[in-house]
């Protein structure tokens, strides 16, 4: 059985608790994480021809064929109705401009430090229609946020539409600097898959095992910076309870809050599944780590606000120096 992604902390938890996730759940957790593509539709390859569950194994079945159709369609420019734009870190303005994808490939592979993405963009009076939108309605947590039985608000997935100005890319790849696909998305398709449905496996929501309390010093694995849990295991039962009272939640929802100390010496937060960290014991730099343990111990009450301000003041002012140079 092929493993899922989580730290070895968590691995060794499930082990310890014998915990096992469903094809399901397997699934859910793959699909969900930060694996390449290649890798995630490999292992549910994997998962679908060895699972029972026969709604497990269509739904697989119905993703895996959008995937390579998508994949299929980006690549085709036979018509020479797109010209392929390559960005790198992040930025919003591409540094060139290709008719072939071969090109934009090469290009991207030469110029970029890590990753590189590739759009596809239409050229005006030639690109056909769009097969998808790209802002939709999800009508699973509408009806349930607002209170009301939405019943006809919902995108039509395979309707066709004309975008008159044609200055989106219809679709774009990320690329790791060897060329291999990252993450793919792309409005070339009609989209077979309702949005939001949470019966799917890629929109399943389930309650991970959480053993952290607030305080806990974590790390996302593979991760470099160091962070505060700052979701309680009450706050965390009280969610859990809500659920099971019907609240709308999917898989955006597997997650708890911790704050993380960036390198530039200021926090900010985000929300890891609990799967994918690790608790840690000890740190590299000693400033950071009488830091956070402060920061710990402050969440879990027990800490003095101006001890940490002063602890956190310093760490700003040597980050302010090492970046100058000091």
């Amino acid at each position: 059985m092929t493993k899922i992604p989580m730290s070895e902390f968590m691995r060794n938890y499930c082990k310890e608790q014998h915990i096992v996730f469903s094809g399901f759940e397997r699934a859910t957790i793959l699909w969900n994480s930060n694996l390449v593509r290649k890798d995630k539709l490999t292992v549910l390859r994997d998962i679908a021809e060895t699972t029972s569950d026969e709604t497990l194994r269509r739904q697989i079945e119905e993703r895996l064929f959008y995937e390579a159709e998508i994949e299929r369609r980006f690549v085709e420019n036979s018509g020479g109705n797109y010209i392929f734009g390559v960005s790198f870190d992040d930025e919003d303005r591409c540094n060139g401009h290709f008719s072939a994808l071969e090109s934009a490939l090469a290009y991207g592979r030469e110029h970029a430090n890590k990753t590189f993405e590739v759009g596809k963009f239409p050229i005006a009076d030639k690109a056909p229609p769009k097969a998808r939108r790209y802002f939709h309605l999800n009508r699973y947590c509408i009806a349930d946020r607002l209170g009301v039985a939405v019943r006809q608000v919902r995108d039509e997935q395979t309707e066709f539409y004309e975008d008159p100005h044609q200055e989106n890319p219809v679709a774009h790849c990320e690329y790791s600097i060897d060329g291999e696909i990252i993450g793919i998305w792309s409005e070339e398709a009609p989209y077979p898959i309702e949005i939001g449905d949470p019966h799917r496996f890629e929109n399943k929501f389930f309650a991970p095992p959480n053993p952290f309390e607030r305080g806990d010093l974590v790390r996302v694995v593979g991760d470099p910076e160091l962070g505060v849990v700052s979701t309680s295991q009450a706050e965390w039962e009280e969610f859990l309870e809500q659920v099971e009272c019907g609240l709308y939640v999917d898989s955006v929802d597997t997650c708890i809050t911790v704050e993380f100390l960036h390198a530039s010496g200021e926090f900010f937060h985000h929300h890891p599944n609990p799967l994918t960290l690790e608790r840690v014991t000890e740190w590299h730099n000693e400033q950071e780590w009488a830091l956070m343990k402060c920061a710990g111990e402050l969440l879990s009450g027990k800490g003095e606000l101006d001890y940490f301000l002063a602890l956190y003041d310093e760490n700003k002012e040597r980050h302010s120096t090492e970046k100058n140079g000091g």
